[in-house]
């Protein structure tokens, strides 16, 4: 099976957002699977982020987004295209946020049918979990209503939909809850044999 993966947070990147998609993307090889991976070009990132490696046989892509989230979005929608002429993916994965490759990979759907999951890492216009402040949740809240169509659009839009906790899951059914149906929760875990790898690289320091 081809497996596209879109995860602009993905190696050399070294933070938290990168570490779902890395997992999943070297366990898919190990099985036996071909996983194409989209991501932001690292030097999007700080350099002192860049400490990790992709795993091995996965085919990495590197895509040139910044500027607006407009822009991001058509950065995106031209290299999903692209990876889909060239490498025919049988299924494709979204890994949220940032949230512009899902606006991508709804109107490609729209053109074409290609199926796409959503997994959402964070939650998007109803995230209220980054603080607790009343006037930075309006402010977020106020910021977040252009978005809140091109949200709707892509839940409609996407075959399968993965939260990573239970009240994620629960936020988004009764959000869209005509589409309750296709969410589920995969929890975030533990990646057994990266952590023994790194274990075993810090003992040869």
């Amino acid at each position: 099976m081809n497996i596209l993966v879109v995860s602009p947070a993905y190696a050399p990147y070294a933070g938290v957002g990168a570490n779902r998609m890395m997992s999943f993307s070297q366990y898919m090889v190990e099985k036996g699977h071909s996983v194409i991976v989209l991501r932001n070009l690292p030097e999007l990132w700080p350099a002192e982020s860049l400490k990790s490696i992709p795993p091995e046989g996965v085919i990495v892509i590197d895509v040139n987004a910044k500027g607006t989230f407009t822009n991001c979005v058509e950065a995106y929608y031209w290299k999903i295209k692209e990876a889909y002429e060239q490498y025919l993916p049988d299924c494709a994965i979204y890994s949220c946020n940032p949230y512009y490759t899902i606006v991508a990979a709804a109107r490609i759907k729209r053109e074409t049918g290609a199926k796409f999951v959503i997994d959402f890492r964070d939650l998007w216009i109803k995230d209220e979990a980054l603080t607790r402040s009343i006037p930075r949740k309006i402010k977020k809240f106020l910021s977040r209503i252009p978005y809140r169509s091109k949200e709707k659009n892509c839940v409609e839009m996407a075959d399968f939909i993965v939260t990573v906790s239970p009240r994620d899951c629960q936020q988004l059914q009764r959000q869209y809850r005509k589409h309750k149906n296709k969410m589920c929760v995969i929890y975030n875990g533990y990646d057994e044999n990266r952590i023994n790898k790194e274990l075993s690289d810090e003992e040869k320091i």
